[in-house]
């Protein structure tokens, strides 16, 4: 499955236009694994109307606001990391990227869906109970692993895959 990955695609800009050239390298090289008609027609749209880098003012930015915002909507929708966000990181607000949401994972682990451990063992955590396990290691390294469900021979087994690590 076609993801984008942890971390910046643009830094030290805040302007679209160089935000969406970002965004629109990111859906060609999705779209080329996907043919995703959503992306496919943004991407098209993109190339209609503006040139890369091209500086604008007044309805085109309007036109090209409106057009990243619906970009950034496609994506998060399919092609982010589950417990991530496509935005601005909150540390460093001229970062764009996809980046992990801690208040979410702390809402997640609070509600029940996220078991959080150190050094956990996957198979003593009751996939029934945690859709996800977010395991941690005594160097702050973190690795979130979500439910899936197979369906064998035996019947119906649930275990965990990574979804995410970083260090």
């Amino acid at each position: 499955m076609a993801t984008l990955q942890i971390g910046s695609l643009s830094e030290g800009t805040l302007k679209t236009e160089h935000l969406m050239e970002s965004l629109i390298y990111e859906m060609r090289q999705i779209h080329k694994q996907t043919n995703d008609p959503t992306l496919g027609t943004l991407i098209a749209e993109y190339e209609k109307d503006f040139e890369p880098y091209e500086e604008f003012d007044g309805t085109d930015l309007e036109q090209l606001e409106h057009l990243f915002e619906e970009s950034i909507e496609a994506l998060q929708y399919a092609y982010v990391p589950d417990y991530c966000y496509l935005g601005m990181n909150e540390s460093d607000g001229a970062s764009f990227g996809v980046w992990i949401s801690w208040e979410s994972i702390q809402d997640g682990v609070h509600d029940g869906s996220i078991y959080q451990g150190q050094d956990v063992d996957r198979d003593s955590i009751d996939p029934k109970k945690h859709a996800y396990i977010l395991d941690t290691n005594d160097h702050g390294n973190a690795t979130l692993y979500g439910r899936s469900v197979v369906l064998t021979p035996d019947g119906i087994v649930a275990k965990y895959n990574e979804v995410w690590a970083v260090v």
